[in-house]
């Protein structure tokens, strides 16, 4: 059987903190951590290396971790990590899971006040029993009460990324069942959810597959403590943490309960008004006239249609406006990941990518792009390998070679320089010049105050090099929150100054927030759905980018790299 990747690179990582709380050498605890980023990031192919001894020739594996390696390949597990795991109290490994403590800290909180678990720490925290500690005091107490609280709000979530094709897998899973004749994914996965609390399928079964169903979930993998609280309803606990909804319905009844399923809460009430005001009922699956007649409904989009609607994408069923505008016939016609023509903000070897730039490219070229916008990272960025003046030339030279031998992707050479404190760039403006484009970030310095911040980001988009605000909220989906920010003013200055806003596509980030998207295209502001890629594989995490800007209700003309070549570089060059 094929090595998993992406399980390998975790067990290393864990294996990294392991080490790290037993006490182990930096050095040691480093190259795991690296090892760990290596494997998960690879493009070559680990089996056939191993096969044919040359984990070694991998950058940062070294004899012992392809030792490691090579005993997963072999039994699946690596037995220092069984060893390793038996000796840290679970305790500290619960506790490291808290945004802002650490390793370090958790040790420390754990060895001086006896704290094992979060429960413990919290009221520790309450205590003020923090504050007195070594290396801590009142302001990494309330940190560290701020990451219980974020801990305790997402606890049992996961990513789109991660719930999405794990929704599908468990559908595609249900109509391999005799007796169960559909199944689609509903809920927030459907509505594409930046982040998933519960995988909700609809089915369609007949009289035997429902009598068979809790068996046939109980049987399925991963899946734990299976009941059934009603009639067609199936819950259950999935070994990842989240919650698993099965709602059964008759084939007569199945597009109705998938639209019932689908919508939120807000957005389903609307329905049910709308149905009330002739005299109907909405509930069950059914459709229902006031005379007790069913609704002949034979597609979702029919249920729409029979309260005077026009279909609305699962996207948008947050009962924001959308119920209004498919009455007014004035829904959007929603952005697709086919109208794309290129992407930016991408990291190659130069910096801390994976893939060299000739590989983007390629890559690029193969999923039918016209261009691509490089973007290393800027010299502040030691930790991510930021580019000296140097490299800045060298990697020019290459942009301008790969192009003249491939025209048809054109490489563009753009930088992501990193929004010092004070809101100035990490390179002076006759160097921001040379670039084709420039994404502006945020990196350091996270503790600002929303004022503070808000005029930080302002000072960067008031500079005339800079082409796009990158992240601009900051969050990292279920590890840290947005930073404070006036979000309307940092939209309204963007529109001022003909900034473009990132949609961040990285399935951690997907930052600019959807509720957000709205705002900017109301105020005129052009985004742009960039995949942050730090190899090849991430190129394609511009779907989840597609989904937020669909979310946000953007159609192709929202977006910059929806554009034909020759109106995008017009577009880049605006501000200059």
């Amino acid at each position: 059987m094929a090595m998993d990747r992406q399980e390998l690179a975790e067990l290393l990582a864990s294996m990294a903190l392991l080490l790290e709380l037993a006490g182990e050498n930096t050095f040691k605890i480093r190259a795991y951590q690296g090892a760990s980023r290596t494997i998960g990031k690879l493009t070559e192919d680990l089996d056939e290396l191993y096969r044919s001894g040359k984990l070694e020739t991998i950058k940062g594996i070294g004899r012992a971790i392809a030792r490691h390696i090579a005993e997963y390949a072999e039994t699946g597990t690596i037995e220092e990590y069984r060893q390793l795991k038996s000796t840290v109290a679970p305790s500290l490994l619960e506790l490291v899971k808290i945004p802002g403590l650490g390793p370090k800290k958790a040790m420390a909180v754990h060895a001086a006040l006896g704290v094992n678990s979060i429960g413990e720490l919290e009221y520790a925290c309450r205590e003020n029993r923090l504050i007195a500690l070594n290396g801590f005091g009142e302001k990494t107490q309330q940190a560290v009460l701020r990451g219980i609280e974020y801990m305790k709000k997402f606890q049992g979530s996961l990513l789109l990324a991660e719930a999405w094709p794990l929704a599908e897998r468990v559908a595609a899973y249900l109509l391999e069942q005799d007796g169960l004749t559909a199944a689609q994914v509903a809920g927030e996965v459907r509505r594409r959810c930046p982040t998933v609390r519960e995988i909700v399928v609809v089915v369609q079964a007949d009289a035997a597959g429902l009598a068979a169903l809790e068996g046939i979930l109980t049987a399925m993998p991963g899946v734990e403590q299976v009941t059934s609280p009603e009639t067609g309803c199936f819950a259950a606990t999935l070994s990842v943490g989240i919650s698993l909804l099965i709602r059964v319905a008759a084939v007569a009844e199945f597009p109705t309960a998938l639209c019932l399923f689908t919508g939120n809460e807000r957005h389903v009430a609307e329905l049910i008004r709308l149905a009330g005001e002739q005299g109907w009922t909405l509930a069950g699956g059914r459709l229902v006239t006031a005379d007790g007649k069913a609704v002949p409904v034979a597609a979702e989009a029919d249920v729409y249609r029979k309260l005077g609607l026009d279909y609305p994408e699962p996207e948008l069923r947050e009962g924001q406006d959308e119920i209004a505008l498919a009455a007014r016939q004035r829904l959007p016609v929603l952005v697709q990941p086919g109208d794309l023509r290129g992407a930016f903000h991408m990291h190659t070897t130069y910096s801390d990518g994976t893939a060299s730039l000739a590989a983007m490219g390629e890559a690029a070229a193969t999923r039918g792009w016209s261009y691509i916008g490089i973007t290393d990272h800027s010299r502040t960025a030691v930790y991510a390998g930021g580019l000296s003046l140097g490299q800045i030339q060298a990697q020019r030279q290459e942009i301008e070679r790969l192009n003249a031998n491939r025209p048809d992707c054109l490489i563009l050479a753009g930088i992501e320089s990193d929004i010092l404190p004070d809101g100035s760039l990490d390179y002076p403006d006759d160097i921001l010049a040379q670039f084709d484009f420039v994404i502006a970030s945020v990196h350091s310095a996270f503790r600002q105050s929303a004022a503070e911040k808000t005029k930080r980001l302002k000072k960067a988009m008031q500079n005339r090099y800079v082409t796009m605000l990158g992240h601009p909220t900051g969050r990292i989906l279920l590890a840290r929150e947005e930073y404070p920010l006036d979000m309307p003013e940092i939209i309204q200055t963007a529109a001022d100054t003909g900034t473009i806003i990132e949609i961040n596509a990285s399935p951690y980030r997907l930052d600019l927030d959807w509720t957000w998207c709205r705002v900017a295209r109301e105020k005129g502001v052009l985004l742009s759905v960039n995949p942050d890629a730090h190899g090849v594989a991430e190129l394609d995490s511009v779907v989840y980018g597609v989904a937020v800007a669909r979310k946000g209700g953007l159609t192709a003309a929202n977006l910059l790299n929806t554009r034909e070549r020759p109106e995008m570089l017009t577009l880049l060059k605006r501000k200059r």
